[in-house]
């Protein structure tokens, strides 16, 4: 491959950004001249500007139009001027491991793949660890085909943005900027291949392992869904919208479980009866056009 750009956008995080350098100094492929380092900074004041300097081999960029999107398609613009073939995408709180990029560029030969996504994996510490499973993203077989994707470790090639456009700035607020983007990617037959080894870490700010967090982001996650689906496929937005239904009875009619798992300290029970009906709600309201949860 030639002329590939790890692109990383970054908003008032200084040190996680600081920390994602360090960590991608010690791979050995980065320092091969054709793979660079671009940082769009989506904070005006450029509270980044000062870390960013100090690296050499760094490209920094400042985007004042706000939403990840509009970051997101900056990296995409600037990689495009530098004649990139190859962009990854990294969330500016991430850490990548040694193999990680060696694994990501291997799946992409092995199955000559115009997009290739891996596994972003939450750290927590001992102590909130029954959080781990409601915050840990699913994992796959090297080598599946991905249809919903994040953004947050992935390798994309040129000529797919061409073809399917950027990143769509009405859900540059609301989240879920790579799963519309992902399911156009599915819509155009430009399948995305699952690299197992390509292990990212993500240090979990400590705010967000709490019982509200995960029943919130439960709902919002779907609301994008049946956004998504609404929108690029009309012929599924029944089906998720008679799913989320059936999930919003199966709670109501499991809260006296609910109560009595409370009652009982049962913690774990508990927060996966109402994080499965935070789900079925968000389907339908996606379904019905609703943008954002409303709480």
């Amino acid at each position: 491959m030639n002329n590939m750009f790890i692109c990383i956008c970054t908003y008032k995080r200084p040190e996680a950004l600081q920390r994602l350098l360090a960590s991608l100094r010690n791979i050995t492929l980065i320092n091969q001249k054709n793979i660079g380092i671009l940082i769009v900074d989506n904070d005006p004041d450029g509270s980044s500007k000062n870390i960013v300097e100090k690296i050499d081999s760094v490209i920094y960029f400042i985007e004042t139009e706000r939403g990840i999107s509009s970051a997101r398609n900056r990296c995409i613009s600037e990689a495009k001027k530098l004649s990139a073939e190859w962009i990854i995408f990294l969330d500016d709180d991430e850490i990548a491991t040694e193999t990680w990029l060696e694994s990501l560029l291997y799946t992409q030969l092995e199955f000559n793949a115009r997009i290739v996504c891996g596994p972003v994996i939450t750290n927590l510490p001992s102590h909130l660890s029954i959080y781990r499973s409601f915050m840990t993203r699913s994992r796959h077989a090297n080598g599946t085909k991905i249809y919903y994707f994040g953004a947050g470790n992935l390798l994309v090639n040129m000529g797919v943005f061409e073809e399917v456009g950027g990143f769509s700035l009405d859900y540059s607020f609301s989240g879920g900027e790579d799963t519309h983007f992902s399911a156009r990617c599915q819509k155009m037959g430009i399948d995305a291949i699952w690299s197992d080894n390509a292990i990212i870490y993500e240090p979990i700010d400590l705010k967000r392992a709490n019982d509200d967090w995960i029943i919130k982001r439960a709902l919002n996650s779907s609301i994008i869904i049946g956004r998504v689906e609404k929108e690029l496929f009309k012929h599924k937005v029944m089906r998720r919208f008679i799913i989320g239904s059936v999930l919003i009875i199966l709670g109501i009619l499991m809260f006296p479980v609910e109560v009595i798992a409370n009652r009982l300290h049962m913690h774990k029970t508990q927060l996966t009866l109402r994080k499965q009906r935070n789900s079925g709600l968000g389907m339908v309201l996606g379904t019905l056009g609703i943008k954002k949860a409303f709480y």
